[in-house]
């Protein structure tokens, strides 16, 4: 059992670790990596996406049990660090809402599809990307309107909506989810040579971004207050997949070829959209991508403790 876990994540680590090396060792530059990066994120990923959704089985995908497992236990473990961040840290409610926000977004898309994949086979990622198909527009709504209403001087109803849409339709990742499902549905077929092409560019997004992330993850330096990384740490490794566990199998008894997927999308750290949302506020900049570089690794051992529990 041991070695075939090591088999299942020791991938991960390589390519990972293999982006941190280059970056470390000089071989590429921050400026070369964050070009990597950027081509993952805005057209190999969405891509991926966009074909995966494509042609998903809309009728048993989109199971709301799924959704609410996962999101209930998310949004608990949100609320559990703005509150917790302001009694333990005396945070200000704008930090606690940037701290809650990376315990809200699991980088669902760079770490649990390639892990579920290695773990179970691509013809088992069918709750990851209906988790996925709704994360970004879900976390974001609840990080943007918590931070415009409660974290910032700016009351306007009208600026919040408006930056929430802005946020969400400028998003490569989510709009490629939408028009991916908005083809499903509409059951519009895509030219062969066209779909070849673009099946070509997918069939490298995983570990190009998975390169990418490691690579970018050099740029990320320890933070001084490291009981808030653990803070988030323990609230997103930990907490949220047994909330999704519990609910899953006590609440609504899914099946465990289900509770396998939606456990391992909840125990991935938090992704490079917690420091887009920091930065854009401003907010415990230093404290997110600390957590970004401690929990990254942690998440795959946390999926290969939940490999072999389940």
């Amino acid at each position: 059992m041991i070695y075939s876990l090591f088999q299942v994540v020791l991938p991960v680590f390589i390519i990972v670790g293999g982006g941190y090396s280059v970056v470390k060792l000089k071989i590429l530059s921050d400026r070369d990596i964050e070009g990597i990066l950027k081509f993952s994120q805005t057209i190999a990923i969405p891509i991926f996406l966009f074909l995966s959704m494509l042609n998903l089985d809309l009728s048993t995908i989109f199971d709301w049990r799924i959704l609410f497992s996962f999101f209930f236990g998310a949004i608990l473990c949100f609320l559990l660090g703005v509150v917790g961040s302001q009694i333990i840290f005396n945070c200000s409610i704008g930090e606690s809402i940037a701290i809650g926000f990376c315990i809200l977004f699991s980088n669902a898309v760079l770490l649990g599809l390639p892990i579920t994949e290695l773990a179970y086979g691509k013809n088992s990622l069918g709750p990851n990307l209906a988790i996925i198909s709704v994360n970004a527009p879900i976390c974001y709504l609840i990080g943007i309107s918590s931070m415009e209403l409660f974290g910032t001087e700016t009351k306007s109803l009208k600026k919040i909506m408006r930056n929430i849409f802005r946020t969400v339709t400028s998003n490569n990742i989510t709009m490629s989810l939408i028009i991916g499902l908005l083809f499903n549905y509409l059951e519009i077929q895509i030219f062969p040579t066209i779909n070849i092409a673009l099946d070509f560019i997918s069939a490298g997004a995983v570990p190009i971004a998975l390169f990418g992330l490691g690579g970018i993850l050099v740029q990320y330096q320890l933070s001084q207050n490291m009981k808030k990384v653990g803070l988030i740490s323990i609230l997103s490794l930990l907490i949220h997949p047994l909330l999704t566990f519990t609910i899953g199998k006590f609440v609504f008894d899914l099946p465990l070829e289900v509770l396998q997927n939606m456990i391992i999308t909840a125990a991935m750290a938090p992704g490079i959209n917690a420091f887009i949302f920091a930065s854009i506020y401003e907010k415990e900049m230093d404290v997110v991508a600390a957590t970004i570089l401690v929990c990254t690794p942690l998440s795959i051992c946390a999926a290969s403790v939940w490999i072999s529990l389940l």
